[in-house]
């Protein structure tokens, strides 16, 4: 069983790296052509917000069909379905009108974001059926270093690949990337540890409210996703807020914006690499609770900061805050995931699972709205300081419950 388990690893591993490198070098490749092609802000900003919008629309549907049906053939045929639209998309871009390509790019993205949808939750849901107990938490690991490595080589290699390329064949890569990603797929025993029993739902309504009620009963997951509600949430402020200090307010220019920016991919790589080698011994919500303490002390620098009149040290304790934010963000993920992945009852795993995911991210383009109106009204202090004593409290909280989880 072990050396099915390291193999069912390095298949898993090595197809989500292939399928989200390729994807987020062509997603950043659209988003660059839109924004060019365009020059519309409002365009470019919905182009961004509709995987958001997808996940919410369609959560109840993904949960349903992922805990209904054979997780590997969902995975299977949500891949083919993305190859299908590349195929598509390939046939049509260079024939159509500006306004018809920025639509076919919309109706793209809107499909690829539904199948990635199906994919990623099936993927989820089968953690503890292909791989060993033990195997578990390096599984998660190894996809936390995966998803910091795409976060840093993405946007670089997409930067590349733009200037060089034509999009048929930024198309053509993501196309190559995804039959590859399929066929790494297809190689994966998903019921390697147990034969999963097919479930007997009702419907749909009657199965997405099922999933709500397990999420409220479960106290321990609900502690955990409130937690990554709040943390969300507050990291808008750091994306919308550093900007807005570091280019507008201090002048400190793009460039070193940029460099500090960068700090916070570096910081999920570094973390990503020790998370296989952690033990949790079941301290979901103490681990969390601590990292928590940490961040908020971070928020609680970042307030202050505009009282430091060097800009050098100034790019360094923001550079060093965001490198330990990226760090903390990775940790705290790894109870999250873990309890959520082994912890929940395998028939609610597609509920639950794609139910959490979307409540998270649903706070991404509510707090960027929320943040953009209070940076043109607040001062950052009030802000940041605001941001970092909900995280404390939610964290001291996370710690006194750890004793009776």
């Amino acid at each position: 069983m072990a050396k099915q388990s390291k193999k069912q690893l390095l298949l898993a591993v090595s197809s989500l790296g292939m399928g989200n490198l390729a994807s987020s070098i062509f997603s950043f490749c659209l988003s660059l052509y839109t924004l060019q092609k365009t020059g519309s802000s409002l365009v470019f900003s919905t182009i961004l917000l509709i995987n958001h919008v997808i996940k919410l629309l369609f959560t109840p549907l993904v949960g349903y069909t992922v805990d209904k049906y054979h997780h590997k053939k969902i995975a299977i045929g949500a891949q083919l379905v993305s190859i299908v639209l590349d195929v598509i998309f390939l046939s049509l871009i260079e024939l159509l009108s500006l306004n018809e390509q920025i639509l076919l790019i919309a109706l793209a993205v809107i499909g690829l974001s539904l199948a990635d949808c199906f994919q990623e939750t099936s993927y989820k849901a089968s953690t503890k059926s292909f791989v060993a107990e033990e195997y578990c938490q390096k599984l998660i690991g190894y996809e936390q270093v995966v998803t910091a490595g795409t976060a840093i080589l993405a946007p670089i290699l997409g930067g590349v690949v733009f200037s060089w390329l034509e999009l048929n064949w930024v198309t053509i890569i993501e196309l190559i990337g995804e039959v590859v990603s399929l066929l790494l797929i297809s190689m994966i025993d998903f019921y390697l540890v147990e034969q999963r029993q097919s479930s007997h739902l009702s419907s749909i309504k009657e199965s997405f409210k099922a999933g709500i009620n397990y999420i409220r009963q479960d106290k321990n997951l609900l502690d955990l996703l409130l937690f990554a509600v709040f943390a969300n949430f507050s990291l808008g402020s750091i994306e919308v807020g550093l900007p807005v200090i570091m280019v507008k307010q201090l002048k400190l220019g793009s460039e070193l914006y940029g460099m500090t920016t960068s700090c916070l991919a570096m910081g999920m790589l570094v973390a990503s690499l020790f998370l296989s080698k952690l033990n949790l011994n079941g301290a979901y919500l103490g681990f969390t609770g601590r990292n928590g303490v940490v961040l908020s002390i971070i928020f609680a620098i970042f307030a202050f900061i505009e009282l430091v009149e060097n800009i050098y040290l100034i790019t360094f304790i923001l550079g060093l805050g965001m490198f330990l934010i990226g760090g903390i963000l990775t940790m705290s993920n790894l109870p999250f995931a873990m309890y959520l992945r082994t912890q929940v009852a395998e028939d609610y795993q597609g509920r639950v699972g794609s139910t959490m995911s979307s409540l998270v991210s649903l706070l991404s383009p509510i707090s960027f709205a929320i943040f953009g109106l209070l940076f043109n009204t607040l001062a950052s202090l009030w802000i940041f300081s605001f941001c970092g004593i909900i995280l404390l409290i939610d964290s001291l909280f996370l710690l006194k419950n750890k004793h009776t989880s």
